[in-house]
C-alpha cells in the first residue's frame, strides 16, 4: 500500500481544522519611500503611481548611471543662486518631471521658485500637480512637492 499524497489524510495534512483562505498579496503600486531619507517607509503599504514617479524623477540625477541617461534632474548644474536661478531651477524641474507629464500621469498646477529672503544662497520652491491616475473619489486631490 502506497503513502497518499500530502493533504489527503488527516495524518498528512498540515492543517486539520480545514483550509483557510489565504489573504491576497498587497497591491504595491509604487514603493513607499521616505522622501527625506530615501529609505523604505513601509514594505506593505504603497504610494500612488504619480507620487512614486515624482519622487523617483526628482531624486535621481540625470546621467548618473547607464539606466538613467535621459531620466532625472540636472539640479546639480545650478552652482550659484542669482536672479536667474529660480527660472533655471523651474526649467530643470519641468524637464525632470516631463516623463510623468507626457505619460498622462500628472498635470502641473503651478511651479514656483524664489530666492530665500533671509538667506540669499538658498531658493524656496513648490511644485503643485494633479494625479491624473487617481481613482474618481480622489480625483480632486491636490499634491504639493517641495524638494
Amino acid at each position: 500500500m502506497g503513502i497518499p499524497p500530502s493533504g489527503i489524510t488527516p495524518a498528512a495534512s498540515f492543517e486539520l481544522a480545514g483550509f483557510a483562505a489565504q489573504l491576497p498579496a498587497p497591491a504595491i503600486l509604487a514603493d513607499e519611500i521616505d522622501p527625506e531619507t530615501g529609505d523604505f517607509a513601509s514594505l506593505t503599504r504603497s504610494r500612488a503611481i504619480a507620487d512614486g514617479m515624482v519622487l523617483y524623477l526628482t531624486k535621481v540625477e540625470r546621467g548618473s548611471g547607464a539606466g538613467v541617461l535621459n531620466r532625472g534632474h540636472r539640479l546639480r548644474e545650478v552652482r550659484h543662486v542669482d536672479e536667474q536661478a529660480p527660472e533655471l531651477i523651474e526649467s530643470h524641474v519641468r524637464e525632470a518631471l516631463s516623463p510623468a507629464v507626457e505619460s498622462g500621469t500628472i498635470r502641473f498646477e503651478s511651479i514656483g521658485y524664489e530666492v530665500d529672503d533671509r538667506d540669499g544662497t538658498q531658493t524656496n520652491g513648490e511644485v503643485r500637480f494633479k494625479d491624473l491616475l487617481a481613482p474618481r473619489k480622489d480625483a480632486d486631490r491636490r499634491l504639493t512637492f517641495s524638494p
